[in-house]
């Protein structure tokens, strides 16, 4: 049965140090799906103030329970609450789930669901998506209290040592999530004193790298140095070094002895929450890490000087001269803003018919106020580029009523490796149609009475296919339009 846990109050906004501002609990109490015990055996108290035994869930070699598994953390209020932002955390090498209790619950007493995946070794990027799977399969439960309550779109991985490891392996390949899962997107990485076989140079996504200044295990100033901050030069990265601070501190059972938890909240608040307060550590230049007391060797990535997250309320977002603003400005943050699109190539501006458009480096983003709610959506790539030669929101195909989404055509995911097989597809929805693409057909609308006899048949899944061709007239006046396996005629 689950067990509930007491929670205690947040600790003073106004105050400006880390370890006093997130060294506490969150408002929310807390449900567990494993029940913690004082570890048993000499070696629960191992390690540098371990004052009281390190809790353990029973698994093996601590217990008759399996060493593979996924147990979850999250608010007891969570049936009162929106989708939750998720953390997938995997323990270290040999370590028992139970050892990271107090970190854990601390997690989930500030509004996160977090999944703890563990398989005794716990050292690749499955771990991740075997966490990924448990938390989409009791989102889709309706038996489950997280159904319908997690946020795909909110993904964090973390982990400490050999599952600090994983968590950044998995990162390298985040952009292929969405080949899993349509709604998986990663939005930060958490690695505390991360194992050696993990390489950093495709992660996208905004990471810290905490190291311990007494580490024996994963020494300060070794392979974090050598070659896993300086890989992250495609995403905002940061890495910091606690003091007098040993390998299995973040073990401990007492969460006022536990000295890095305090920066591990503060940077997942502030990627999957953007609070305001814990963000001032991590963002602009003003930011606060550096200047931490109990901190040695912070740094930061270039991308993270430019990383821009949600202004004040009221406020708009300013990128170099350019200023995001609106609904517009909305989009863009919540879907990853520079770090994704770039910086703007202008200011927001108007279209013929009461609309608005702003371009950037990687994209452009278009809304109408009574489109979909007047809600900004994003095109990029090659679906830009044919909407564009259709005539853009002047063209048959009208404004964009849903971002660029992925989709599989048959391939695979290698974890390290990337995607196999045929490459993914992609689409756009807008008003009065779609846009289709994958590397081998190019881009091609499909609307009208042609979509839904296509839609009907299964869509790209179904028995034609993705198209490979635009619609044209046949010569009775009606309309054709080529796909994989066949073509749709529509007569007149």
């Amino acid at each position: 049965m689950p067990v509930v846990v007491a929670s205690a109050a947040n600790a003073d906004p106004d105050t400006r140090d880390l370890d006093t501002l997130f060294g506490g609990m969150g408002s929310h109490q807390v449900i567990q799906t494993a029940a913690t015990m004082a570890c048993p055996g000499p070696g629960a108290l191992s390690g540098e103030n371990m004052v009281v035994p390190r809790r353990c869930q029973g698994t093996f070699p601590s217990g008759p329970g399996s060493p593979v598994g996924v147990q979850y953390y999250y608010p007891a209020d969570i049936d009162q609450l929106g989708r939750a932002p998720s953390i997938v955390f995997t323990p270290g090498i040999l370590a028992e789930p139970g050892f990271y209790d107090a970190m854990l619950k601390q997690w989930a007493s500030y509004g996160f669901v977090v999944a703890v995946s563990f398989d005794y070794f716990n050292t690749m990027s499955e771990m991740q998506f075997a966490g990924l799977a448990g938390l989409k399969e009791r989102d889709l439960d309706p038996a489950s209290p997280l159904a319908g309550k997690v946020d795909f779109g909110r993904i964090l991985l973390a982990g400490h040592s050999a599952g600090g490891g994983s968590a950044l392996l998995a990162s390298n390949i985040a952009p292929r999530f969405h080949a899993l899962d349509a709604t998986f997107q990663v939005v930060g990485s958490l690695a505390m004193e991360p194992g050696p076989l993990a390489a950093t140079n495709f992660v996208p996504t905004p990471t810290l790298i905490i190291q311990n200044a007494r580490d024996s295990v994963v020494p300060a100033g070794g392979w974090v140095d050598w070659y896993q901050y300086p890989g992250l030069g495609a995403a905002p990265a940061y890495v910091a070094t606690r003091k007098a601070v040993t390998h299995n501190d973040v073990e401990n059972a007492l969460l006022a002895l536990n000295a890095e938890h305090s920066l591990a909240l503060a940077w997942l608040l502030t990627v999957g929450m953007r609070d305001p307060v814990a963000s001032q550590f991590f963002v602009g230049p003003d930011w606060k890490l550096p200047g931490e007391p109990n901190y040695a060797n912070v740094r930061r990535s270039p991308k993270a000087d430019q990383w821009q997250l949600a202004p004040p309320a009221g406020a708009d977002t300013i990128v170099g001269a350019r200023t995001v603003t609106g609904p517009i400005e909305q989009t863009f943050l919540e879907t990853g803003g520079q770090v994704v699109w770039g910086a703007p190539l202008d200011d927001v501006r108007d279209t013929a018919d009461g609309g608005q458009f702003q371009r950037f480096e990687r994209g452009v983003f278009y809304r109408k106020p009574n489109v979909n709610g007047g809600k900004a959506y994003a095109v990029n790539g090659p679906i830009l580029a044919k909407w564009g030669e259709l005539g853009w929101e002047r063209g048959p195909l009208g404004y964009p009523t849903s971002d660029v989404y992925t989709l599989s055509t048959g391939g695979f995911v290698v974890p390290l490796i990337g995607y196999f097989g045929d490459t993914p597809g992609r689409w756009s929805k807008f008003e009065h149609g779609v846009i289709y693409w994958t590397e081998g057909t190019g881009a091609h609308p499909i609307s009208g009475p042609i979509y839904d006899i296509w839609r009907k048949t299964g869509y790209e899944s179904g028995s034609y296919g993705y198209p490979i061709g635009d619609d044209y007239r046949t010569p009775d006046g009606g309309i054709a339009q080529r796909f994989q396996r066949g073509t749709i005629t529509v007569t007149p």
